[in-house]
C-alpha cells in the first residue's frame, strides 16, 4: 500500500496487474490527518 503521491511517476509492470489479480486506485478526499486516522483504524479492526 502506498499513501500519497510522489514526485515521479510510477513504474508499474502491467503484466502484475493482469496475471497478479492486482489492481492500482487512487482518491483526492480526505486531510493528511484523515487518511493517517483511518489507516490505525484499519490496522485495529483486522484480526
Amino acid at each position: 500500500m502506498i499513501v500519497g503521491a510522489g514526485a515521479e511517476p510510477l513504474k508499474v509492470e502491467v503484466s502484475s496487474l493482469l496475471f497478479g489479480e492486482r489492481s492500482i486506485a487512487g482518491s483526492n478526499t480526505g486531510t493528511p490527518v484523515e487518511t493517517e486516522d483511518m489507516l490505525s483504524f484499519e490496522r485495529h479492526a483486522r484480526p
